[in-house]
């Protein structure tokens, strides 16, 4: 990694007003929320239904075998100004000591938490035992219990709704045409059962949502095609057939799959196939809606297509505010990476791509989206020049229905990067990131980087 020597003058400018440690325009100075270490990465946010926000962040001190790595916290009360102290979620182990990972916690209830924690059973690392922990919205979490122990287990996410209905869904990595998608439920005041098979095939990424009510959506990458199977919500296991959406064959997607109060369902992703040649095939943007009641999605919806021979590997992500929801991702414009949105009508047709980020020749990447109960959003982004991260801008938009207001500078770098937002339950936009304040052009022993976090007067 290397510091980062030129921002562009536009960005410049949006920073301007702030010195070291000042608010930057509507948002406040960065926090501090952990020590220093050598490593901050998957900074998460949770805004809860009892007005805590819980984020969550793994620090690594050292590099190589004897690194350590752990997992930590801090929780924000209601209407306080920041953030309180670091806590130790899971402490930091070494390789060799197996080091466990924890995924976002997601709320339930008003002040419960779950994690899906996932740890090596081998110094090989190919064999993960999966576990769930329960607790609450100031990071502190009890024991694990197992839900499995498989070879080649590989990218879990756990889902949530309002009643303590929950979902915990992976893919197994078969190395051919033998992966396997799973889901293990979980009842209001119960435990997660017994993970259940729904496909066998060619696997590359799944996602999984709990509406408030209790519906489940799994969806998974079918190498080809977007594959879900929904159960409804009361059904103790059951689920519907699977449906195959129909869309341009996406290679190697990244889901994010949503669902609304009347168990309306959504599922968006960006595609874009890389072969162990090096070959670059095209990137596409789509997103699907299954109405209440209706028998399967209707057909997907192409948001953008780009033929340019550019890896654009960002992440997407999808909010819903209501029975509508908002769709985020990083694209292509004029040789450059731009965030774009598109948000639903009242007929949940996707309208009105709109570019977010600035066109100032610089990439826009990690666009993260949140949304408050009252339909207040937050978009926010590394806007980044050179390889080693940028600063982080976000857009607000007021209100359901709102357009995105112009970028605000939320952090000035110079190497801020990977943010998460949340809305609180008070209507706070908040953004925490992983952050190096002096750079990287200092040797690594004396690498100090942090977790930050900042709000918006709303």
């Amino acid at each position: 990694m290397r510091s980062l020597a030129v921002v562009p003058a536009v960005l410049l400018a949006l920073a301007a007003p702030a010195a070291a440690g000042a608010a930057t325009g509507p948002w406040s100075a960065p926090q501090d929320l952990s020590g220093p270490h050598s490593f901050v990465d998957a900074p998460q946010l949770l805004a809860a239904p009892d007005g805590r926000t819980l984020a969550t962040w793994r620090p690594t001190d050292g590099g190589g075998a004897a690194g350590l790595t752990g997992t930590a916290g801090a929780f924000r009360r209601p209407t306080a100004p920041g953030f309180g102290v670091e806590r130790i979620i899971s402490r930091p182990r070494d390789l060799a000591g197996r080091p466990s990972t924890l995924t976002a916690p997601v709320a339930y209830a008003r002040s419960r938490t779950l994690v899906a924690v996932t740890r090596p059973e081998t110094a090989r690392g190919d064999r993960l035992r999966l576990s769930v922990a329960a607790g609450d919205t100031a990071g502190r979490f009890g024991a694990t219990r197992t839900v499995a122990v498989q070879t080649h287990l590989r990218g879990p996410q756990l889902a949530a709704g309002a009643a303590g209905d929950a979902a915990l869904a992976w893919w197994q990595d078969g190395l051919g045409a033998t992966d396997r998608v799973w889901v293990s439920l979980r009842r209001p005041g119960g435990r997660f059962g017994a993970p259940r098979l729904l496909e066998t095939g060619r696997v590359r990424s799944v996602s999984v949502a709990v509406s408030p009510r209790g519906d489940v959506l799994v969806a998974w990458d079918a190498q080809g095609s977007i594959r879900t199977r929904l159960r409804p919500a009361g059904a103790r296991t059951h689920f519907h057939r699977t449906d195959t959406l129909r869309s341009r064959p996406p290679l190697d997607a990244i889901i994010r799959t949503a669902m609304t109060p009347r168990g309306r369902a959504y599922v968006a992703w960006t595609a874009q196939l890389v072969t162990e040649g090096g070959g670059i095939g095209a990137f596409t943007a789509e997103v699907a809606v299954r109405p209440v009641g209706a028998a399967r999605f209707r057909p997907a919806q192409l948001l953008e297509e780009e033929h340019a021979d550019v890896l654009l590997r960002a992440a997407p992500d999808l909010v819903t505010t209501g029975e509508g929801a908002t769709f985020a991702w990083s694209g292509r414009y004029a040789g450059h990476q731009r965030v774009r949105v598109a948000s639903t009508d009242a007929a949940a047709v996707f309208r009105g791509v709109t570019d977010v980020s600035p066109a100032d020749g610089t990439d826009a990447v990690d666009p993260t989206l949140a949304a408050g109960a009252d339909g207040r959003r937050v978009l926010a982004w590394t806007q980044q020049s050179g390889d080693s991260g940028g600063l982080n801008l976000a857009a607000y938009a007021p209100g359901p229905g709102a357009a995105f207001g112009p970028p605000e500078v939320v952090s000035a770098g110079p190497e801020s990067r990977v943010p998460d937002a949340a809305v609180t339950r008070d209507g706070v936009p908040i953004v925490v990131w992983s952050a190096r304040p002096a750079g990287s052009a200092v040797p690594f022993a004396q690498l100090r980087t942090f977790a930050q976090a900042a709000s918006r007067m709303p």
